[in-house]
């Protein structure tokens, strides 16, 4: 998303640009009254943006060729739909500057999206690092296009860079620890440039992507365009472009959109209101720091015509724990197909035969610990595993008994035990359920507050045996178990079911 050029390569742009007579875009050497250690670091204002004059920030989805920071061109589905995928997705800033001369070097970005905003590093076929060097990285490796524009301290000129943005699997030396690696590379500077992303660890769990900016020439402004379907045949004039020049460059505009393929870039799956918020956090060599937010300026809409159809099977099992007083196995498998609304809220019910084990269950962890990993052995109560289209191989982890509250007053009152379920793998992320006893006192587990983010399967089992934190009040083969579950979408579809239980009472 972000380069440099060194000085060598600014001078040879400008150079090119002055014996062709042309000028730079903020008027070539003229230098401005205040230096740049005495202007503030931060992100250019004044900008005319959907929302008026604003920081020269934005971050937006569209339905075509994005045109600078005053386009709206993101009204109407694809780009407003939920759950659809526009044609691009774009962030766009411009660095505080003074007569083009910046008020400092950034050495890093970091980018915020909305919850549910989703790109998929499964949706294209990956190049390799050796590839994008040589500038062999086959076209349907593309993802998009990054625009740049540096300052030269040396001459008082702009130049100008775009290239193109492939898919590349995240490597030991970059995007290390990162769900994603969207990269390009500045052939002149023989220097490869990583944009890594991955997913917040917790609630609202959006995405987020952060690049380390090499030293060179001061970052005036950067404008990255992802495309929404990267096999859209409306892209194909802007494969494996790419400029270098002392005056602003522009890719061919794109061609009619015919989606073809995986979708890279989803949009939420709710009706979200306008406001959405995009973060831009910018920091320099100098160690300041800049931050900006960009606004969705339309809502969400149509996510009523999303399916939302999760399905849901429960089984107990465990040699001869199904008699009164012993501790049965319970596995929950939820799955999903494609093209649906994500789950927000989930809540199961079990039939009364199944309560929390008291003995079993008063060895709790501290919330804190269990994100970081640390609770004792005697907290963790089973294992969770969930597939997910945007990952190449499933998340998995423990599940960990914590500390249950809840709010009295404003004041919080210990409860019943709750649970952390530690997802890890390429991407780190922890669920948090609820539990509580109901009027029937019937044992109720909730989790109520999900990502929006596409799931192929989730599968949770309680562990049984001797320590088990679930015990059987009697005989569960006495007769059929049933359990209830229900399910909220995050566009506001509901689905309830009765779960028929499987049991291995044929062996007890």
């Amino acid at each position: 998303m972000y380069g440099r050029l060194t000085h060598a390569a600014v001078i040879m742009a400008v150079g090119i640009a002055l014996l062709a007579g042309s000028a730079s875009a903020h008027g070539g050497g003229a230098s401005p009254t205040t230096s740049p250690a005495a202007a503030r670091f931060g992100v250019q204002k004044g900008c005319k943006t959907p929302l008026g004059v604003k920081a020269c920030w934005v971050a937006g989805v569209y339905n075509r060729d994005y045109t600078g920071m005053d386009d709206h061109s993101y009204k109407g589905p694809p780009a407003q739909a939920a759950g659809g995928h526009p044609f691009v997705g774009v962030a766009d800033f411009i660095v505080a500057n003074k007569g083009g001369k910046p008020s400092g070097t950034v050495k890093s970005i970091r980018v915020d999206l909305p919850p549910g905003l989703v790109s998929n590093p499964q949706a294209t076929p990956k190049c390799t690092k050796s590839k994008l060097a040589a500038g062999k990285c086959p076209k349907n490796t593309q993802v998009g296009i990054v625009k740049l524009e540096v300052f030269s301290p040396l001459l008082g000129a702009d130049a100008y860079v775009g290239e193109s943005v492939y898919n590349l699997a995240p490597g030991k030396s970059y995007c290390a620890g990162y769900a994603s690696d969207y990269a390009f590379y500045v052939s002149l500077m023989k220097q490869q440039i990583n944009v890594c992303g991955t997913v917040h660890k917790d609630s609202p769990y959006d995405l987020y992507f952060t690049i380390k900016v090499p030293s060179g020439s001061p970052l005036i402004r950067s404008t990255l365009i992802f495309w929404g379907v990267p096999g859209d045949s409306g892209h194909n004039s802007q494969r494996g472009w790419s400029c270098f020049g002392a005056s602003p460059c522009s890719p061919p505009a794109s061609g009619p959109s015919k989606p073809k393929g995986t979708a890279f870039l989803t949009n939420p799956t709710g009706c979200l209101p306008a406001g959405q918020i995009s973060r831009l956090t910018l920091k320099s060599t100098a160690g300041q720091m800049a931050k900006a937010k960009s606004k969705t300026p339309v809502p969400a809409i149509n996510c009523a015509k999303l399916p939302f159809a999760p399905k849901i099977k429960m089984a107990l099992s465990g040699h001869n724990q199904t008699r009164a007083g012993k501790h049965p196995t319970l596995t929950t498998a939820v799955t999903q197909g494609t093209g649906q609304a994500n789950i927000k809220f989930s809540k199961v019910t079990l039939p009364l035969p199944l309560a929390l084990d008291p003995t079993n269950s008063q060895h709790v962890c501290a919330v804190k610990d269990a994100r970081a990993d640390k609770c004792p052995a005697s907290t963790i109560v089973g294992s969770v595993r969930v597939m997910t289209p945007l990952l190449s191989s499933p998340l998995a982890g423990k599940v960990y008994l914590v500390q249950g509250y809840r709010l009295v007053h404003r004041h919080r009152i210990r409860s019943f035990p709750a649970m952390l379920l530690a997802l890890r793998g390429k991407a780190a992320v922890d669920l948090h359920a609820q539990t509580s006893v109901d009027k029937r006192s019937q044992l109720v587990t909730k989790f109520l507050s999900l990502p929006d983010l596409p799931m192929n399967s989730f599968t949770l089992t309680i562990t049984g045996g001797k320590r088990g934190i679930l015990v059987a009040n009697n005989n569960l083969c006495r007769r059929a178990q049933k359990a209830k579950a229900q399910f909220t979408g995050h566009n506001g579809a509901t689905k309830k079911t009765t779960v028929a239980m499987g049991t291995p009472c044929t062996s007890s």
